[in-house]
């Protein structure tokens, strides 16, 4: 029992001192063929024991080392997944900004057609149905009119609500 403490000290000892010389970069390699903890080992083990430790000791870190490459692999795996799922997101994010644009684009299309309609009405006619518009869609109907047919258009409201108007209009920039 004795030897076995005083093995497992050994290769502790080895353990630390081959730490110590990683951390200080120094060769954990000895100069001659065997180590200085294998000759200890060897003198106070026997030849044979201390090759048993010793291999233990290499298949325990061979297993240790497959560990953290079978980690590493599964990490890298890892990492190539996210990138494609970045593409993949980026990608749609693309097509989601052109779909943006081309609403944009039909809607100030309409927009316009609806506004060349407009400018062939009188303006009474024209105050009541743009009133029943949504006040941003009024907006900027009311941006793209000429001057003169927004001044009769605003005539026709209650004060209030042509100093509302009024407001909004100059909040956008005025008229065309």
């Amino acid at each position: 029992m004795r030897i076995r403490w005083l093995a497992i000290i050994l290769i502790l000892m080895g353990l630390f001192m081959s730490f110590g010389h990683a951390q200080t970069g120094q060769s954990a390699a000895p100069t001659s063929s065997k180590s200085n903890e294998t000759l200890t080992l060897e003198k106070i083990l026997g030849p044979d024991r201390a090759d048993l430790l010793l291999q233990e000791r290499a298949r325990y870190l061979n297993q240790e080392m497959a560990a953290v490459q079978q980690k590493q692999m599964v990490l890298n795996e890892l990492d190539r997944m996210i990138k494609v799922r970045m593409d993949e997101l980026a990608s749609a994010e693309k097509q989601i900004s052109e779909l943006i644009q081309k609403a944009e684009t039909y809607k100030q299309t309409r927009l316009d057609q609806l506004i060349k309609v407009y400018k062939n009405m009188r303006p009474p006619e024209l105050q009541r149905i743009l009133w029943k518009l949504d006040p941003e869609t009024r907006l900027q109907v009311l941006e793209k009119l000429q001057p003169k047919t927004v001044a009769q258009i605003i005539a026709l409201l209650d004060p209030e609500e042509a100093a509302k108007v009024s407001e909004s209009l100059l909040k956008v920039g005025g008229q065309n």
